[in-house]
This record gives structure tokens, sequence and C-alpha cells, in this order.
């Protein structure tokens, strides 16, 4: 899985034990296919610094260098897609795992977070 691990340059004083062990990742659905050159990563980059300077372990993963089909059901392969990486992108977010959703492209991860519920997510902008 294609993924960039956060690091902070220090960890603030004020960093306490309540955020060390935790783990934060992010989702970059920037539509830019080099996901270091845009500004969602830019942002990221900056949320996750943040995170990380306060103890906090943060991946990115970046969406496009992963096949993710249109669709509610858990693993697409089972309709017949010939690939589908939402199970082990979505296993990484259910092992503890926030998410951040920033684009419209997200929209396909949030449908797929919900598929047997029947959930309806609407993203605010």
């Amino acid at each position: 899985m294609a993924q960039q691990t956060l690091k902070s340059d220090s960890t603030s004083e004020s960093a306490s034990t309540c955020f060390r062990g935790l783990r934060a990742l992010l989702l970059n659905c920037s539509l830019k296919g080099d996901p270091g050159d845009s500004h969602t990563m830019r942002l990221l980059r900056r949320a996750g610094g943040i995170m990380a300077a306060e103890g906090v372990e943060v991946d990115v993963i970046h969406m496009l260098d992963h096949v993710v089909p249109a669709g509610m059901a858990m693993d697409l392969t089972d309709s017949g897609a010939e690939r589908d990486d939402w199970p082990g992108i979505q296993a990484r977010i259910r092992d503890g795992h926030p998410r951040h959703r920033h684009t419209d492209l997200v929209g396909r991860e949030v449908e797929r977070l919900h598929p047997r519920g029947g959930a309806h997510v609407r993203l605010q902008r």
C-alpha cells in the first residue's frame, strides 16, 4: 500500500502521554497524480506535523495510488471488479486510524465505509 509516514522535527514540551500511542491515517484524495505536489498534501503535512509533534503516529495514503471502484459492497471483486484496494484501506481505518475527509473524491471512500448499514453520508462543504 502506497503511504507516507509524517514525522515531526521535534516533539513539543506539551506532548502528553495521552497522545503517545495514538495513530492518525490521513486519506489524501487530491486529484493530482503526484501527491507531493498538491495543495492537499501541503495541508496534510501541516495538520499531520502538528499531530506528530504531539506524539501521534501519522500515516498518509494517496488514494489515486489505489484502485477503489465506486460501489457499496465490502469488496467489489466479488461483484466483478478486477481489483479493489478498498478492503485493505478500510481495515487500516477500522484498526483505529481516524480518517480525514477533504474532497469530493473521498465520497467513494465514505460510501464504502457504510456498505452494510445502508447509511447515506453527505459531505458538507
